[in-house]
């Protein structure tokens, strides 16, 4: 327990700042309410300090991702397409055929496979059947059992080794226009600057290219070549049964992609799957989800098999649906805008990679969770050193004061969509992506306002002051259940898991005393306070409630009945503090000016500020809560839950005070005796350089906490159910 005298002691520390003050580990923290020892007869309750799990690292910056999903096994069992002496198949079972229309003959249909199988039907010249089984490999054939839509169904030969008496079923390629293109397995997103026209058609297996089926896709409209920019699908069975020499191939692909998605640093080059296609040198390789499924892009260099042309560097992608049923492929044209291509990056290309992505809708896996030293990571070349991270808020730079632009996409070539004005804090979401020279962060405005965003150029940074995550808070805590605590004048029924008792005592309304026209009138002889001191909402009648458990502090329930109370509690003034608090109560909105957070609590150390006030229903009155910062006057220390409230009838003013309300950006004392982040250091020479640094700090986390950005623990969602759970007896 902290009695007075130490809390004074405290309470001087805090405002004279003075590193030196300090108390064991094992006292529970001060409140910061400066007459609150004086509630209780003995001493106050001390705050119930949660330890927090990770102690602060200045120059670290820790990302969390959540397991990454990987691709299945490619099907087994598929069967071949080959008989001896002869062609190799182009039926397939579970697909559908047709009799060639080369000529008028009909194809006989057989109650078994092989010649001596008894005639059972035919199947005329352009009928159509499904393939049920097959190939058995008879008389130097390839028979299928097939069902015709004539009705007939047996085993029919597909032809003999120097003709097909069948034809593979085939759509005519059409164009097709939209935003959105639909393929099997898959559906393309067009940006406007890819066109949104595309030649789509189907192909059937090619016995003399041994190309299995597949889709294709062709721009019209595309930026540059479209002869050379086409996107291919291909059921994935299909592919094996037709090309089971390439089995070796796919699964290549498959795992170059699952290493991706789990280990994205890690060097791979996929496999080339396309015949016709010279798969050369690969940059730039990254794995990640998309539309339907999983897959990777890569600059390929590529050019024809036959070697008609040199190299070229293409958009390359790979991709499977989760399922495993189709397999695409593209190859899209782009050219290098900026440095040379083993130094490009993402963002160097036009079409740019990040704009091809958006086709298929690939999200690039950015790494796996990674502590990392802010010093080591590299500077995109032309850029200063990085400072950001991804979770910092950063600040722009009001020297000189302009506006940062926020762009579509990283690089000086993306749209600029919005800005965000000098001094206002924008959250780092993504990056960093190297593009013309630049670092470029994908941001996020207060105002919700999201886009990509340079750090700087070689000269000065335009997002400084980074407010970096400095402190881990423990797992949320989860709801338990309540317990309902009937106390004198309330009934309350807070989560277990936030509350684990509830203890206190009633204190009568004091002797009378005479009107003190100077602080040298004495009080009576009286347990609970000095008038020197100021100790003197304590006299009025009251009952005190200490909380424990993962939140600690104290509830006070005051009986205003006697206006000698009121008077109390208004520190010897017949001005009521409560009328302020009424004027909020009966507004539809909460007006700061009327938050008078030391109403009954004999006053209070100076504040950082007050934010995230609401209003608090509960049985037989209303309330407001709100957080304030208290400490001394450089630093945002945790925070206090301040609950403030009256009965309908007008006879109790119940004032809470809970502690300690933890945030990801809490500025240890460790801190100051060294430039850090935002900080100047607190040392000889530069105090009032040092003092400005905080209050801009203050400032932005002011703005931040009001805004609801910021991380709390515990939740005040599960604080302010506990006093709506209030019930006035």
């Amino acid at each position: 327990m902290i009695t007075k005298s130490k809390l004074i002691v405290i309470l001087l520390c805090m405002a004279l700042f003075i590193p030196a003050c300090s108390f064991s580990s094992t006292q529970p923290s001060a409140s910061p309410l400066e007459g609150t020892t004086s509630i209780s007869l003995n001493d106050a309750p001390g705050a119930i300090t949660t330890p927090m799990m990770v102690t602060a690292r200045p120059t670290e910056v820790r990302q969390t991702v959540t397991p990454i999903p990987t691709l299945p096994p490619l099907p087994q069992e598929i069967g071949s397409n080959t008989c001896p002496d002869t062609q190799p198949s182009m039926l397939m079972p579970g697909r559908k055929g047709r009799v060639s229309t080369s000529s008028a003959s009909s194809n006989r249909v057989r109650s078994a496979p092989g010649t001596a199988g008894t005639k059972i039907g035919e199947i005329p010249a352009g009928g159509y059947f499904d393939v049920l089984a097959g190939p058995k490999c008879v008389d130097g054939l390839a028979w299928f059992q097939v069902h015709a839509e004539n009705g007939v169904e047996g085993w029919m030969a597909e032809g003999t080794a120097d003709e097909y008496w069948v034809q593979p079923i085939s759509t005519d390629a059409q164009n097709v226009n939209g935003t959105e293109i639909s393929l099997p397995g898959f559906t393309l997103t067009l940006p406007a600057e890819v066109g949104t026209r595309m030649r789509v058609g189907s192909l059937p297996f090619d016995h003399e290219a041994k190309t299995p089926p597949m889709t294709i896709a062709r721009f019209i409209d595309y930026p540059l070549s479209n002869q050379n920019s086409i996107i291919y699908v291909y059921p994935v069975e299909d592919y094996l049964y037709y090309r089971p020499d390439r089995r070796t191939a796919l699964e290549r692909v498959r795992n170059a992609i699952n290493t991706l998605l789990v280990k994205p640093a890690t060097s791979v080059i996929p496999a080339n799957i396309v015949d016709s296609l010279s798969l050369g040198e690969t940059y730039l390789t990254q794995a990640g989800t998309f539309n339907g499924g999983m897959g990777l892009h890569a600059i390929a260099m590529l050019s024809p098999a036959d070697g008609s042309q040199e190299p070229l560097p293409h958009y390359a992608f790979w991709g499977f649906s989760s399922d495993m049923k189709y397999l695409i492929f593209a190859a899209l044209d782009t050219k290098l805008t900026f440095g040379q291509i083993a130094q490009a990056t993402n963002n160097d290309f036009q079409p740019h990679m990040s704009l091809l992505d958006q086709i298929f809708g690939l999200k690039p896996i950015s790494g796996a969770p990674v502590a990392m030293p802010v010093g080591e990571i590299m500077a995109c070349l032309g850029a200063p050193e990085i400072k950001l991270a991804i979770g910092d808020w950063a600040r722009v730079s009001v020297d000189p004061p302009t506006p940062s632009r926020l762009r579509k996409s990283p690089g000086s070539s993306g749209e600029v969509i919005g800005n965000i004005q000098p001094g206002e804090n924008a959250l780092i979401v993504d990056g960093p992506q190297c593009a013309n020279g630049y670092t470029w962060w994908f941001v996020r405005s207060l105002e919700g306002l999201e886009g990509w965003a340079a750090e700087g150029d070689a000269t000065s940074y335009w997002l400084t002051e980074p407010i970096s995550v400095w402190y881990e808070l423990p797992p949320a805590l989860q709801p338990d259940g309540t317990q309902k605590y009937d106390l004198r004048e309330i009934q309350i029924s807070p989560d277990t898991g936030l509350v684990s008792g509830i203890t206190g005592e009633y204190y009568p309304l004091a002797t009378p005393l005479p009107t003190p026209e100077t602080a040298e009138t004495p009080f009576p002889n009286d347990p609970r306070g000095d008038l020197q001191l100021g100790w003197v909402a304590s006299y009025a009648a009251h009952s005190y409630y200490d909380v424990s458990g993962a939140i600690g502090g104290g509830i006070i329930v005051y009986d205003l009945q006697d206006p000698l109370s009121r008077y109390y509690i208004n520190r010897l003034s017949y001005i009521d503090c409560t009328q302020a608090l009424r004027k909020n109560l009966e507004s539809t909105e909460i007006v700061k000016a009327n938050l008078n957070p030391f109403c009954g609590a004999n006053g209070g150390i100076p504040l950082h500020f007050i934010v995230d006030a609401k209003p608090i229903q509960f049985t037989g009155g209303r309330g407001v809560r709100f957080l304030i910062s208290s400490a001394n006057y450089l630093t945002v220390n945790k925070m206090y839950y301040t609950f403030q409230g009256l009965s309908d009838d007008g006879r109790y003013f119940i004032f809470g005070w809970l502690s300690p309300i933890s945030h990801p950006y809490i500025v240890d004392e460790q801190l100051w005796e060294n430039d850090f982040g935002p900080f100047i250091a607190w040392k000889e020479g530069q105090y009032e350089q040092a003092g400005k640094s905080f209050e801009v700090f203050n400032s932005r986390m002011e703005k931040l906490l009001e805004a609801d950005v910021v991380p709390l623990y515990p939740s005040l969602d599960i604080l302010d159910a506990m006093m709506s759970s209030i019930e006035i007896k």
